[in-house]
């Protein structure tokens, strides 16, 4: 797929963390079951990246049903196991790229292990938004409290500008324990004090779409 001009210059790029999996028929992408409250708000989103030509990076779920390479052809795979980056040559033709991360089958051992840590695990990851020289990312998604909260801290050491959608994203282990709402501001006042804009999808449409 090649990339065409960018309506906003490539201002800005999407980062959905753990939303979707692979369909259970292979064929194409569907929600996890955690997200589907703010399924509506989610496709408002895949609708305006698509509509606007936007660099669109996502990973699935620990426990989710991973994509594998070329499963998807209009998708670069951005693999855990290769040392180099060969990958990168293929930039220039694809607008969507999927971040392998760990899975060791085991919700317990996945989270004692730390399998959602997307740089730990794998070091093209972080490559990949390098490459694709974009400063400004809009995070949302799911483990808002785990996976989401870890990946915007590790792009905000790296100097990138974050935009963190507040009312687009999914508690890691549901209303309990580190899902409640009390402890979704703390995350969310911790990442405003490391230089993150917290917005909701009004905001943003109102920013970039006019």
């Amino acid at each position: 797929m090649a990339r065409k001009k960018q309506p906003l210059n490539g201002e800005i790029g999407f980062f959905d963390v753990d939303s979707r999996e692979l369909s259970q028929d292979g064929l194409g992408l569907e929600l996890r079951e955690r997200v589907k409250p703010i399924a509506d708000k989610l496709n408002l989103l895949y609708d305006f990246a698509y509509e606007h030509q936007l660099m669109f990076v996502f990973s699935t779920c620990c426990s989710g049903t991973f994509l594998k390479k070329d499963s998807l052809d209009y998708v670069l795979y951005i693999p855990i196991n290769e040392k180099g980056c060969s990958w990168a040559k293929d930039l220039e033709e694809y607008r969507y790229f999927y971040i392998e991360k760990q899975q060791y089958g085991c919700p317990r051992i996945n989270s004692e292990r730390s399998a959602y840590n997307f740089f730990k695990y794998n070091k093209n990851a972080l490559k990949l938004f390098k490459k694709l020289k974009i400063k400004k990312w809009v995070v949302f998604g799911n483990g808002f409290d785990c996976c989401m909260r870890l990946a915007c801290l590790q792009l905000l050491e790296e100097n990138f500008d974050l935009i963190v959608l507040r009312d687009v994203t999914a508690p890691a282990f549901g209303p309990g324990k580190t899902g409640t709402e009390e402890n979704k501001k703390k995350i969310l006042s911790e990442l405003e004090s490391k230089g993150a804009k917290i917005m909701t999808v009004k905001d943003l449409f109102k920013k970039y779409a006019g």
